[in-house]
């Protein structure tokens, strides 16, 4: 019963966890990333050239409004401006110290307009934002260190079985030799995995509920404010 319960429930949720990795690996790195797949080479800051197209490109993308701009923080010299549009909502153009315009898309999930990076990034952050995504978090770590626990309850050794289990001694049956791969990584990494599972979860439920409190409408933190963009 316990094998069972612990094999559905993985295949059942194997992809929730995993989107929660490897989007949450991918913001880690998000800017270094972003720099590294944008390719280009940045210009020393020039306030006058800078200033001077802001104030163009506020005139050129007329109706729409610049709300912002922030260091992009991947590469030096780099700029995201954020324009609010009657129809996609919200934009972002990436310009460098000189004012050239680098790239331009949309600030939404799509994988074939914000490519896949920005869109990982927006999936993640959402995760954090409301009072869902405290249910959503909550109910995750729940499955995820109870699978946890379940998974050291089938593969505990008996007595006198600890090397073997732990060494995943090597035997003629292919399957019964990943199995034992299996339950060795199992046991050598369990008490690390529910620690940082019971970590996590808590740091990103308070994380969510402070956000939810404020009632944050946007997961970007703010370096500065365009002085020219109203």
């Amino acid at each position: 019963m316990i094998r069972k319960l612990h094999k559905y429930m993985s295949l059942l949720l194997l992809t929730v966890w995993l989107v929660q990795a490897v989007t949450g690996v991918s913001n880690v790195f998000y800017r270094e990333l972003d720099a590294m797949l944008l390719d280009t080479a940045s210009r020393p800051y020039d306030e006058a050239l800078f200033a001077r197209r802001v104030d163009q490109l506020r005139l050129e993308l007329a109706p729409a409004r610049l709300s912002s701009v922030y260091a992009s923080g991947g590469e030096p010299g780099q700029f995201d401006v954020f324009l609010r549009t009657p129809h996609s909502g919200l934009d972002v153009i990436r310009i460098d110290g000189e004012g050239k315009v680098l790239r331009r898309q949309p600030w939404v999930v799509n994988f074939s307009q914000s490519g896949v990076l920005l869109s990982m990034r927006l999936i993640h952050e959402t995760l954090l934002i409301g009072n869902n995504a405290l249910l959503f978090i909550g109910v995750s770590g729940i499955f995820l260190l109870s699978n946890l626990i379940l998974g050291v309850r089938q593969a505990w050794p008996r007595r006198g079985q600890w090397q073997r289990t732990l060494l995943a001694r090597a035997v003629a049956n292919r399957n019964a030799r990943l199995f034992a791969w299996h339950r060795a990584a199992g046991l050598w990494l369990a008490v690390p995995l529910i620690v940082v599972v019971t970590r996590v979860s808590e740091s990103r439920s308070r994380i969510s509920w402070n956000i939810w409190r404020v009632k944050l409408r946007q997961p970007l933190v703010l370096v500065g404010r365009c002085r020219r963009c109203k």
